[in-house]
C-alpha cells in the first residue's frame, strides 16, 4: 500500500542524493570538472551573511545563492517549519535510514529526561563557536568539521581531519544507537532553525542590540548572539515547543481520531503526536510522516486544512527554486570598504571594471583594496569575486577613469621557457592585445605561448590596447598568422593536482610588429631570472673579521611560485642561526639554479649549518615580533658543499 510511504518526501530525498551521486561520479570520471558541493547550503549562507553584516566582507567560497538560501531557510522555518531538515538535508536522510537499521537490530534508544536536556545545549555551543570563528576570519568555520563537506570533498584541505572524522563517527554511531542524535543535539543548523522558531525572542534581542548601537554604544555582536543562544536553549528544554511560529502545524481532530497510535510510531523525532491536539514540539519539521501513516481520513491535518504531505514538499521546492533564481540574478560584494569622509563619498564618482581575474577571493580583494588605498583620490573599493569586478569610488577632481585604469594595471614580466643553449640571440616583437588586463590574464597568455616552440618571455605594459613585448628565437620566422592563432586561443587547458582545468580566453590581437635589435641569450636569462637575496647586517657586522665561506645547494625548483613565495620565511629562519651572514638564490652560467648561504666558517660548522637548513621546523619571526615554529615550506634531498673562502 503506497499510502504507507511518504512518496513526496522520498521523491525529494532521493532526488537530492541522486544529484549528489551524479556530481561525485562526474568529478571522478571527468578530472576537468569541478563542483562546489556546498553551493546551496543555507548554513554557509547564514554564516556568510553574518560575516558580511559585521565585517563588510564575504567569505571566499560564498556566493549570493548561498546567502539567499539562508534567507529562504528563515522564511521556511517561520512560515512552515524546518523544511530543509525534513526534505533536503542529505545528512538527515542518511541518519534517518541508519536509525531504521538500529531499530531492526533493537539497539536504538530515544534519550529523555535530564540527559536529553543536557545534550541539547551542544548544538547551541557549536553554533556560537562556528559563527565566532567564521566572522573573525571571514572563512566558513563549519568546513572544518562538517561531515557532509568532509565526505564529498574527500577530506580535502579545508577539512580539519580530527574534527571531521569525529563528526562522521558521531553521525554514523549516533544514528544507529540514538534517535536523530546529530539533528537533536549536535547540528548547528538545527540550533539556528529552532532560534527562528522563537522568532519574537530572536527579533527582540537583536532589536535591542541595534537600538543600543544606534544610540552610540559600542557593543560586540557576540552579545546578542550569546543571549539568543542561551534564551533559545532555555525555552527549548523548559517547554520543548514553540507557540506562535511556525505558522503551519500538524493538528489532530479528537472526534475523528481512532487512537491507533500509528502517527506517534512513524514520527522520526519520536514525538507523541497521538496525545496532542496541535503539534508544537520543537523537533517537529513537518515531514508529513504522521499524515501519511494515519489510516483515518481527516484525523490529522495541517492547520485543519491540508491533509496531504504534498503541501510542505511543494513549498520546499518553491523556496529552493525561488532562492536559486534570486541568488543567481544578484551578486553581493566580497568586500565593500570606504575610507573617504561621508561628504567625499557623496561627491565621489564610481568607476567599474570587470574581467579582473586577480580578484578571485577575499584575500586577493583585500590586497587590491590595500593597493588602492595608497592612491590619493581613491575613496573606497567594492569587489565582486563571482564576476571578477571592482568598483572604485574616486574624487573626480583628482582622478579620472584613464588614470584609474593605469593604476589598476599591474605590469608583468614572465618567462615562457628557457632558450636552448644553441640559441645565441633573441628578438623582440611588440603585440597590442585587447582584454588583457590583470596579472592572471598575462599568466594565461604565457601558458598558451608555452605550448609552442621558439617563444621565451613576455613583458606587459599599460596601453590601449595593452602593449606586450614578446621575446622569441631570432631564427624563428615572424608569422602574424601564428601569433594571431596563439593570442586568440579560445581556451587553455592545464593540469593541476591531477585534474584538468579549462580556462576560457577572449584575447584579441590588434597588431603585431617586429622590433629592431636582438638580445643575447645570457642577458635574457639574467633579465628574466627572479632571484632572491637577503643580507643579515647585524651578523655581518658581528663577524666581519671572521673567516667567511659560501655553502651552495642545487635548487632547480627555485623559480616555481609555490617555492619562491616562501623564501622570506626561510630567510627569517636562517636569520636566527648564529654565524649566517646572507642568503641568496643565484642563476649560474650553466643555467643551473643554486641556493648560496654565506656564513662565518669558524662560528658554525658545515654539518651544523646543514642541520639547520634541513631542520624539520622553521623558526619564523613575523612583523609583529611574534616567533612561530612551523613546518618547512620546502626541503632539500642532498647536502650542499662549501665553495670557497671569501
Amino acid at each position: 500500500n503506497m499510502k504507507k510511504f511518504n512518496v513526496w518526501r522520498l521523491l525529494l530525498q532521493f532526488s537530492v542524493l541522486g544529484w549528489l551521486v551524479f556530481l561525485i561520479i562526474r568529478v571522478l570520471v571527468d578530472s576537468s570538472y569541478s563542483v562546489d558541493f556546498e553551493a546551496y547550503c543555507p548554513m554557509g549562507g547564514l554564516q556568510a551573511l553574518s560575516s558580511y553584516l559585521v565585517r563588510g566582507s564575504l567569505a571566499c567560497s560564498m556566493t549570493s545563492v548561498q546567502i539567499v538560501m539562508g534567507l529562504m531557510l528563515f522564511v521556511g522555518v517561520v512560515l512552515i517549519s524546518k523544511l530543509f531538515c525534513a526534505f533536503i538535508c542529505p545528512l538527515g536522510t542518511i541518519m534517518e535510514w541508519l536509525g531504521k537499521l538500529g531499530d531492526k537490530l533493537h539497539v536504538r534508544v530515544t534519550v529523555k529526561g535530564i540527559a536529553d536536556m543536557i545534550l541539547r545545549v551542544i548544538k547551541y555551543v557549536l553554533l556560537f563557536v562556528t559563527f565566532y570563528f567564521t566572522v573573525g576570519a571571514s572563512e566558513l568555520f563549519c568546513k572544518n568539521y562538517d561531515p557532509f563537506f568532509a565526505a564529498v570533498s574527500g577530506y580535502g584541505h579545508d577539512v580539519t581531519i580530527w574534527m571531521a572524522v569525529t563528526s562522521t563517527l558521531i553521525v554514523i554511531l549516533g544514528s544507529v544507537f540514538v534517535r536523530m542524535f546529530w539533528c537533536k543535539y549536535i547540528c548547528p543548523l538545527g540550533a539556528v532553525s529552532n532560534i527562528f522558531k522563537f522568532l519574537i525572542t530572536f527579533a527582540a534581542v537583536f532589536g535591542v542590540y541595534f537600538l543600543l548601537i544606534y544610540a552610540g554604544l559600542e557593543i560586540s555582536w557576540l552579545w546578542p548572539l550569546a543571549i539568543t543562544c542561551i534564551l533559545s536553549y532555555a525555552f527549548e528544554v523548559i517547554y520543548l515547543k514553540s507557540n506562535l511560529f511556525p505558522a503551519f502545524k500538524i493538528t489532530r481532530d479528537e472526534n475523528t481520531c481512532i487512537d491507533c497510535g500509528l502517527c506517534s510510531k512513524k514520527c522520526p523525532q519520536a514525538i507523541d503526536v497521538a496525545s496532542l491536539k496541535v503539534v508544537k514540539h520543537i523537533d517537529c519539521n513537518l515531514c508529513g510522516e504522521c499524515l501519511t501513516a494515519c489510516p483515518k481520513e481527516g484525523a490529522l491535518t495541517i492547520n485543519k486544512r491540508f491533509r496531504s504531505a504534498m503541501v510542505p514538499a511543494i513549498v520546499t521546492v518553491l523556496l529552493v527554486v525561488l532562492g536559486i533564481y534570486i541568488g543567481s540574478t544578484m551578486e553581493v560584494a566580497t568586500i565593500d570598504e570606504k575610507w573617504g569622509t561621508e561628504q567625499q563619498i557623496d561627491n565621489a564618482k564610481v568607476f567599474e571594471k570587470d574581467g579582473l581575474k586577480n580578484i578571485k577571493c577575499y584575500g586577493s580583494s583585500k590586497a587590491f583594496a590595500a593597493k588602492m588605498k595608497k592612491v590619493n583620490g581613491v575613496l573606497g573599493v567594492a569587489t565582486y569575486v563571482k564576476s571578477h569586478t571592482a568598483k572604485i569610488y574616486y574624487d573626480p577632481s583628482l582622478l579620472n577613469e584613464e588614470m584609474i585604469m593605469k593604476i589598476i594595471f599591474t605590469p608583468s614580466q614572465l618567462k615562457i621557457a628557457n632558450p636552448p643553449r644553441e640559441v645565441e640571440n633573441i628578438k623582440k616583437v611588440e603585440l597590442g592585445v585587447e582584454n588583457l588586463f590583470d596579472k592572471m590574464d598575462v599568466n594565461y597568455l604565457m601558458m598558451v605561448f608555452r605550448q609552442y616552440q621558439g617563444y621565451y618571455g613576455l613583458i606587459s605594459e599599460y596601453g590601449c590596447p595593452v602593449k606586450v613585448t614578446l621575446f622569441m628565437d631570432a631564427n624563428k620566422k615572424f608569422d602574424k598568422d601564428e601569433l594571431k592563432k596563439i593570442v586568440e586561443s579560445e581556451e587553455f587547458v592545464f593540469k593541476a593536482h591531477n585534474t584538468e582545468k579549462h580556462i576560457e580566453l577572449d584575447f584579441e590581437l590588434v597588431y603585431a610588429t617586429e622590433l629592431e635589435g636582438e638580445v643575447a641569450r645570457p642577458v635574457f636569462m639574467q633579465d628574466f631570472f627572479k632571484g632572491f637575496k637577503n643580507e643579515y647586517k647585524k651578523m655581518q657586522e658581528k663577524y666581519k673579521d671572521n673567516v667567511h665561506a659560501v655553502y651552495e645547494i642545487p635548487f632547480p625548483s627555485a623559480e616555481k611560485p609555490i617555492i619562491s613565495r616562501n623564501f622570506p620565511y626561510f630567510s627569517s629562519h636562517l636569520s636566527s642561526v648564529d654565524g649566517v651572514l646572507a642568503f641568496q638564490i643565484v642563476l649560474k652560467e650553466d643555467d643551473s639554479i643554486v641556493m648560496q648561504i654565506s656564513f662565518a666558517k669558524d662560528v658554525i660548522a658545515e654539518d651544523a649549518l646543514w642541520e639547520r637548513i634541513s631542520s624539520d621546523k622553521w623558526h619564523i619571526t613575523y612583523k609583529d615580533g611574534s616567533v612561530k615554529e612551523e613546518s618547512p615550506k620546502f626541503g632539500f634531498k642532498t647536502k650542499g658543499k662549501v665553495l670557497e673562502n671569501l
